[in-house]
């Protein structure tokens, strides 16, 4: 059994790991899930547009990479490209030297390992995990999280933490809290891709918490164009979450019974959903429908366009979904993003209770 690493003794092992040293690595993996005859692709996103850094064809249930990489970066896993592409893991993994690996978590997670980064990265959630069940406050639970996520990244300043602040970016801050963490990164390091495109991204953001949401149109399950605008003006509600998500995806299946549950809650309050599909097919589409009860509106932006290439996933700077945004619709304004679970329900009841 792995003995979980403490914050120091990660800092430790983190700090030799040199933001600009070129990156010697091997990926490889194997399971019944992944396609003979197909690719794995390594993809970055890292400071601009789709680049693909290594690929291999996948033989006998099993792939193998070896390459080379000018430095430390966040990438994902890719079973095929484009509409027909399969993300392997749910989170960004670090390409970094040594031996990667492709393992199981359990039936529906994959995770990379092996490296000292991608280590420590897996076993963050179950940090924050641990943090949530010490039956704080939520704010006490709150402050504790955010003491965590500094201690890894102000202590670290690597690719892992610029991933992470990545994340948080695209999920819990606003833009302008972050730009002091990225401030405090190397002067050796205020070149690399990652952290000149997060400056960029926080430069451009068309949605964020206190800014007007971005308008959304596309097609519902029976053909009619609806828009975002539409939902957050009807008569009646008073805050819309803007959702987005996709049968493929675990987490947000794991997310949908929670929506249903608090849509027949607070409904007939005030409360409604307006949500964005990411399926690659009209029949996973209405499967998702189906299965979730899902019975507020859901639109689908186009059938064969990677989730990057739609126009809500630039406005919103999506990182990957789950993907949610709490609108005010007295004042048209994004009051929260990324509230799941019980903190989701913790903020309706505030709202509407």
């Amino acid at each position: 059994m792995k003995k979980p690493l403490s914050i120091i003794a990660a800092t430790a092992i983190l700090a030799g790991c040199s933001q600009s040293t070129a990156v010697k690595f091997t990926l490889t993996g194997r399971d019944p899930a992944f396609t003979d005859g197909k690719y794995m692709y390594i993809i970055t996103y890292a400071g601009g547009p789709e680049t693909i850094i290594d690929s291999a064809r996948i033989d006998n249930s099993s792939f193998a990479m070896k390459g080379s990489w000018p430095y430390p970066v966040s990438a994902f896993l890719y079973m095929g490209r484009g509409a027909d592409g399969e993300q392997i893991s749910d989170l960004d993994f670090i390409l970094e030297t040594g031996e990667i690996r492709v393992e199981k978590r359990n039936e529906d997670e994959f995770i990379l390992t092996g490296t000292p980064q991608n280590e420590f990265r897996n076993e963050l959630p179950q940090k924050v995990a641990g943090l949530r069940q010490k039956g704080l406050s939520p704010l006490r639970t709150a402050e504790a999280c955010d003491s965590l996520f500094r201690a890894v990244v102000l202590e670290n300043r690597n690719a892992l933490a610029l991933s992470l602040l990545e994340n948080e970016l695209l999920t819990n801050r606003p833009g302008r809290e972050l730009l002091p963490l990225l401030d405090s990164f190397p002067a050796a390091f205020q070149k690399h891709p990652a952290l000149l495109g997060l400056r960029k991204t926080i430069a451009w953001m068309r949605a964020d918490v206190g800014t007007s949401y971005a308008d959304i149109t596309g097609q519902t399950p029976e053909g009619d164009t609806v828009s975002l605008a539409a939902t957050v003006r009807k008569p009646g509600n008073r805050y819309v979450l803007l959702d987005f998500g996709a049968l493929w995806c675990g987490p947000c299946r794991a997310e949908f019974p929670n929506l249903a549950a608090l849509y027949e809650k607070y409904h007939s309050r005030g409360f409604d959903i307006f949500g964005v599909s990411y399926d690659a097919n009209r029949k996973r589409w209405l499967e998702c429908i189906e299965t979730y009860g899902m019975r507020w509106t859901q639109i689908h932006q186009g059938f064969g366009l990677h989730p990057r290439q739609t126009q809500a996933w630039s406005d919103y700077t999506l990182g990957g979904i789950p993907s949610c945004f709490l609108i005010d619709c007295a004042t048209e304004k994004i009051i929260a993003k990324q509230l799941r679970g019980e903190a989701l329900a913790q903020k309706l009841s505030e709202l509407l209770d």
